[in-house]
This record gives structure tokens, C-alpha cells and sequence, in this order.
């Protein structure tokens, strides 16, 4: 028996078999997969630069990011990276381009990603967890404050080459 799982949306209802839903660590890359990382990019800063295949590679053959992704089936619907850095402080980690595709938002899909992350993390033996959001994103803020994460009061800068 398969786990179904339905949403109302405005225009209808979408039911979806949650058993083929997976979280996997990225580890190789293809065309496909640089084609569906870059939409989800797209959906979380409509800015974004494209992400060519050899530079996915080259984060996913660094030690010392983590790149999970969340399918269903075959086609990735969701994502976060996990950087750990080395600091004076101890060891950091840094949580980036979390996203889940719009189609699939609202399935707690989004805290299935921010928890492996940081059981990573945890795993890694990184003393603290960081992330940057967009005000504009309420939701993806409410789940990181509902997750632990507490709202710094800082300035973020940033300088481009």
C-alpha cells in the first residue's frame, strides 16, 4: 500500500505517490542532472547565473561540501548543499540552495533536506550551522526558525569580481 499524499492547489488537487520520494547525496552529475539543478535555482533566485556541468562536478568531487537531492523517481524535485569550513572558531558548516521544486512545496519536503543537512552536519562534527534566506521567503524562514535556527542581526556583504 503506497503512500499518497494530496494537496489543493487553486486550480485542482495533485496526488502524488510519496513512496518513490528519496533523499540521495549527489555524487556524479550528467546534462539531466545540471538541467534540473539549474531550474530549481531558477525557482529560488530567478537571477541565477546557470551552473555549468564541470562546476557541479567540481563541487561535488569537494570534500568538503555535501550535495543532497531530493527525487522523485528519476527527476530531482529538491535540493540543499552542505559547505563545512574551518575556521579559528571550529568547524562551520554552511547550508545553501535549499529548494524544493514549487509543484512539489508544502509536503515537508523542505524539512527533510534542512534535517539530513544537518545531521551531516552534526555527523561531521561541525560545531555550528549557518544560512542566509531572502525576507521575501516567509515560509523557507518560518521552517529554519521552527528547525532552531535563530535570526542573527548582522549585515550580509557582499563583493563581486
Amino acid at each position: 500500500s503506497a503512500f499518497i499524499n494530496c494537496i489543493r492547489f487553486a486550480d485542482g488537487v495533485v496526488c502524488r505517490n510519496m513512496s518513490k520520494i528519496k533523499i540521495v547525496q549527489l555524487k556524479k552529475a550528467d546534462v539531466l542532472t545540471a538541467v534540473e539543478v539549474n531550474a530549481l535555482r531558477k525557482q529560488l533566485s530567478p537571477n541565477a547565473k546557470r551552473v555549468a556541468l564541470p562546476v557541479l562536478k567540481k563541487v561535488l568531487a569537494n570534500k568538503d561540501a555535501e550535495f543532497w537531492v531530493v527525487k522523485d523517481g528519476m527527476h530531482i524535485v529538491g535540493m540543499g548543499a552542505l559547505y563545512l569550513i574551518q575556521k579559528l572558531s571550529g568547524l562551520a558548516g554552511r547550508i545553501e540552495y535549499i529548494v524544493v521544486d514549487e509543484k512539489y512545496r508544502g509536503q515537508g519536503l523542505g524539512k527533510i533536506i534542512m534535517n539530513k543537512l544537518k545531521d551531516r552536519a552534526r555527523a561531521r562534527r561541525a560545531s555550528i550551522v549557518e544560512l542566509t534566506s531572502n525576507p521575501s521567503r516567509t515560509s523557507a524562514n518560518a521552517m529554519y526558525q521552527k528547525l532552531g535556527f535563530k535570526k542573527r542581526d548582522t549585515n550580509v556583504y557582499r563583493l563581486e569580481f
